[in-house]
């Protein structure tokens, strides 16, 4: 009070424009330290501990008369927080000099050079024979669905084309893709997807598996359009197999798409799902359509040669043929 009778009107609105633009450079220079040294962002803020003085606190520190701040707990004993308005004539704000070490301001920011790989989640089904076709479309459609939760970048789901294998009789296959494993998790454990497995997938189906990978690489795009085809192949290796020869085999996978005219896509990896029946390894082939897919087959003697290298080793073998929905069931 005494500090405002002190002053014209005129004087104390020049006073507190002056102390705001001296607050807004302190900001904008604290920003600039946190960018060089990876500190959490500043908190500037006012206290007011008495009727006529005010300090000034950086990073959130909380004494008064003391007036000890910090940045991030690291820059200790520096940028004191002083009193703004002690004096009718006196103005009082941090200096850089009280810095332990020299600080190069800048606006540099820093980029995570993090990436992340793509994750295939492939799911087979066998629906029973004696299922309702309303029910099938039903399950499908809420399965098709689940492409508008946040996780997911790309999902698809509808009945199969064709399954080569002697050991599976699968109807139907959902192929989604994440941009990492949480991803995948966020999705598995969401209600919606819940829901819909608990309504819809197992009342209508005798066996269901899953296999997923990280895969070698980021295909383009994510999600293939309606109208492509789809060639998915699990591999169940003997017991025992080295690691070196894991990693022969993935090579011949992935020696497909030069093999193979019209392969649009590949990706392959090792199995880190819990219901892949024992299949450790697989890979997804993306094609522009059926057509494509289908001209593709009549380079037996390139893919014969591909199971001639590795199938000393398989104990297992599904190749599944499907193609992306142009529209709902």
């Amino acid at each position: 009070m005494m500090l405002c009778s002190m002053l014209s009107a005129h004087q104390i609105r020049w006073l507190f424009g002056l102390a705001l633009e001296q607050l807004a450079t302190i900001n904008c220079s604290l920003q600039s330290i946190e960018s060089r040294t990876h500190l959490q962002p500043s908190l500037i803020q006012w206290n007011n501990p008495g009727p006529s003085r005010f300090y000034l606190n950086v990073d959130g520190g909380t004494s008064r008369n003391s007036g000890a701040g910090f940045i991030g707990g690291l820059i200790r004993d520096g940028l004191k927080a002083r009193p703004l308005f002690s004096a009718p004539s006196s103005l009082i704000f941090p200096s850089f000099k009280h810095l332990k070490r020299p600080v190069t301001l800048s606006t540099k920011t820093f980029k995570s050079s993090i990436t992340m790989s793509t994750i295939e989640h492939v799911v087979l089904f066998k629906v029973k024979d004696d299922t309702d076709q309303g029910k099938v479309n039903m399950m499908l459609n809420n399965l098709n669905g689940l492409v508008s939760l946040e996780p997911v970048v790309h999902l698809t789901a509808g009945p199969v084309l064709r399954t080569k294998s002697p050991i599976s009789s699968f109807t139907h296959m959902l192929h989604s893709r994440y941009k990492s494993k949480e991803d995948l998790n966020a999705y598995a454990v969401h209600p919606d997807h819940q829901r819909v497995v608990k309504d819809n997938v197992v009342p209508i189906c005798d066996d269901i598996m899953a296999v997923d990978w990280v895969a070698d690489n980021d295909p383009t795009p994510l999600s293939p359009p309606p109208g492509s085809a789809i060639k998915v192949t699990f591999l169940k290796l003997k017991e025992n197999v080295p690691n070196a020869v894991q990693g022969e085999i993935l090579g011949e996978i992935k020696g497909i798409k030069e093999g193979i005219p019209g392969v649009q896509q590949i990706t392959c990896g090792e199995n880190f799902s819990a219901r892949a029946k024992g299949f450790s390894l697989a890979s997804v082939a993306v094609f522009a359509g059926v057509e494509e897919m289908e001209a593709a087959v009549g380079k037996e003697e390139y893919v014969n040669l591909q199971k001639q290298n590795v199938r000393d080793n398989l104990d297992g073998v599904i190749v599944v043929d499907y193609a992306v929905p142009t529209s709902s069931p």
